[in-house]
């Protein structure tokens, strides 16, 4: 008999592709399982050296000095504010002046 009649239905490829592919899986699991542990290890050791804490340090440090420079856009936003209210002011004093000139040389005259 050939081996062709002993299995007509090839249970037994049947058997060694299923194996083969359970193989597989739990390679692919293996292998995910130490890429994540890797991953977490890494992330532990940044965390436990301090990277990660001198990050957040140098960004709120960075967040500060921009705030800072805001504080000092918002200085001169008011001193803007501020020299417009002399315009205003000048404006109308400057006025009150030519008026009071106009009425001066109306005055003069004969």
């Amino acid at each position: 008999m050939s081996e062709g009649d002993n299995d007509p239905f090839k249970i037994d490829k049947l058997i060694v592709d299923y194996d083969y592919v359970l193989y597989k899986i739990q390679d692919e699991l293996e292998s995910i399982r130490l890429e994540t542990l890797e991953v977490c290890e890494k992330q532990n050791q940044l965390v436990e050296n301090g990277i990660i804490e001198d990050v957040i340090d140098a960004n709120i440090a960075m967040t500060k000095e921009l705030l800072e420079k805001c504080d000092e856009l918002d200085k001169h936003y008011d001193q803007l504010d501020a020299v417009e209210g002399i315009v205003v002011s000048f404006k109308s004093r400057l006025k009150n002046v030519i008026t009071q000139y106009k009425k001066y040389v109306d005055m003069k005259k004969p």
